[in-house]
């Protein structure tokens, strides 16, 4: 089940909260779309754009965008929390490339698309160590290294 909050958003206070600082982290379409057209923007799909309607959006507006990995085994995020089925930096590297490739194919530019190994996201708290050095797997992909659950860390 996902979850989507909408703010009454207008575009001179969309402009006012500096937008080129927003990460909208989104896995909804229609979301994506209605701010798509109000400034820079970077999207952040924690489901590795397994939305369709998503890669259509970030293709069509040249989006900048962030995939985060998630287990495709995994149904949701809750689950791949639950139960974590990643299990190695290969399956991690492999997946990733495979949406970026997705995308690329679509019409979403290379440069525009960062890599995010998911650290925290449904795997074990020894793959979480061994991805703090995912940067070293893949030099030539601009990567993010999000922290975002912190408890892996002890």
């Amino acid at each position: 089940m996902s979850h989507t909050v909408v703010l009454p958003l207008n575009e001179a206070k969309w402009r006012a909260v500096n937008p080129s600082a927003v990460v909208l982290m989104l896995i909804q379409s229609a979301m994506a779309w209605a701010v798509s057209r109000l400034a820079a923007y970077l999207i952040n799909d924690v489901t590795m754009f397994r939305n369709p309607e998503l890669v259509a959006v970030v293709a069509q507006h040249k989006a900048r965008c962030i995939v985060s990995h998630l287990s495709p085994d995994s149904p949701t995020i809750a689950d791949a929390h639950a139960n974590p089925r990643t299990r190695s930096v290969d399956q991690v590297r492999s997946e990733l490339l495979a949406t970026y490739h997705q995308l690329v194919k679509h019409g979403v530019p290379a440069e525009r698309i960062i890599l995010d190994p998911g650290i925290g996201f449904g795997k074990t708290m020894e793959l979480n160590r061994q991805l703090l050095g995912f940067a070293q797997e893949m030099p030539e992909h601009p990567l993010l290294i999000g922290y975002s659950r912190k408890r892996f860390l002890g």
